[in-house]
C-alpha cells in the first residue's frame, strides 16, 4: 500500500470506531463494559475513545464489533460491519471520522 492508501485505511478503521462508540453509546455501555465485553484493557478504549490511538490495531476494532454483536470485514477497499447475517454499514475508503462520545464510568 501506498502511504496515501496507508492514510484512507486508518482514516476508515477509525470511522468504524466511532460507529462502533456509537452503538456502544445507544446500548448505554461504559468504556468499562465496552472493554470488558470485547476482551480489551480499559486504556486502550480510553486512548481510543479520546483519539490518543490514530491507528487501531484491526483486531482491535473486529472485537469491539464483536462485543456488540456485529463484525467487521476489509473486503476489496471496503470495511463492511454487518450484525446478525445483515450489513449494516458499508464504508469506501476516504471517508471522514465523527468524534466519538460515550459516558465514562
Amino acid at each position: 500500500m501506498s502511504p496515501k492508501d496507508d492514510k484512507a485505511y486508518f482514516n476508515d478503521l477509525n470511522v468504524l470506531v466511532d460507529h462502533l462508540f456509537k452503538v456502544a453509546t445507544d446500548q448505554q455501555w461504559s468504556y468499562q463494559r465496552l472493554a470488558d465485553e470485547a476482551g480489551l484493557a480499559r486504556k486502550t478504549i480510553d486512548k481510543l475513545g479520546s483519539r490518543e490511538t490514530k491507528f487501531p490495531q484491526y483486531r482491535t476494532v473486529q472485537n469491539m464489533a464483536k462485543a456488540i454483536g456485529g463484525r467487521v470485514d476489509f473486503v476489496k477497499g471496503k470495511f463492511v460491519m454487518s450484525a446478525r447475517g445483515r450489513k449494516l454499514k458499508i464504508w469506501k475508503l476516504k471517508k471522514e471520522p465523527r468524534k466519538r462520545k460515550l459516558k465514562v464510568a
